[in-house]
């Protein structure tokens, strides 16, 4: 045990880092163990209509910053959708980060006043970097009523509006092409290289464009489920919501 402990001490000097087999943990217990769990701070603003909590590190490490946990509606009204961001610290320096943009489908699944629903960040990130901290925001809401909340420095806002705009005009452009000897035009299009040859409103940012671009393959995926499928009334198909407030500004339930 000595010899072992004499050991470690000569690698940590010398900056060698020892390799997880080194010392096979005992009793069966993973070496996991020896990896340093970052630190996870969730910054709340005023006001905020979501919460972050039970935060779940379980699976988060210095080179996987995974975290898993709860978000709950404290407001009194339907969420729509929402981002969570986040941000990875080297030490203290920035290593970079992301967001994650909830948008609910259906107000079947809106989230509800006191609803909770289960999320996350970082699954599949590579950093590049040990993260040694993770701070986690609420950083835009948006209400079923079309309302919106938050600081949104991500501008999610901007790229919703996009995503509606692009497809409501994927969804006029597929009506137009839904009729009599058109099905093979129709099937065309609507496949992984199809091209509506929509063109955007000028004047529009980066973040809105990308949501436009998202918004057409979102209604060209939904038109080309259904052709599979074999549903018939495509139209009702095209006319469905975008997503929750769009039926709730809709008028529907």
């Amino acid at each position: 045990m000595v010899m072992a402990v004499c050991l470690v001490a000569l690698f940590a000097l010398a900056g060698v880092a020892l390799a997880p087999d080194v010392f096979p943990p005992k009793n069966g217990v993973s070496a996991s163990w020896r990896q340093a769990v970052p630190k996870v701070r969730v910054e709340r603003g005023m006001g905020a209509p979501l919460t972050i909590s039970m935060i779940d590190t379980s699976r988060t490490s210095e080179q996987r910053p995974e975290v898993h946990f709860t978000i709950t509606n404290v407001a009194n009204r339907p969420i729509g959708a929402y981002t969570i961001r986040y941000r990875f610290f080297s030490g203290r320096r920035s290593a970079g980060g992301g967001n994650d943009l909830s948008d609910r489908e259906t107000l079947s699944v809106a989230l509800t006043p006191g609803g909770s629903d289960s999320d996350s960040i970082g699954e599949g990130e590579n950093v590049g970097v040990p993260v040694t901290a993770i701070a986690l925001s609420v950083d835009f809401v948006e209400f079923v009523d079309g309302s919106r909340w938050g600081a949104d420095l991500d501008r999610s806002g901007e790229n919703i509006d996009g995503y509606r705009a692009g497809a409501r005009a994927a969804a006029e452009a597929l009506r137009n092409l839904d009729r009599p000897g058109m099905e093979a035009d129709l099937a065309a299009i609507t496949g992984r290289d199809g091209d509506l040859g929509l063109q955007p409103p000028n004047g529009k940012g980066e973040i809105w464009l990308a949501g436009f671009h998202r918004g057409i393959q979102f209604m060209k995926g939904r038109v080309a489920m259904a052709l599979r499928e074999g549903s018939g009334g495509l139209e009702a198909v095209i006319a469905q919501p975008i997503d929750a407030t769009d039926q709730a500004t809709r008028g529907e339930r």
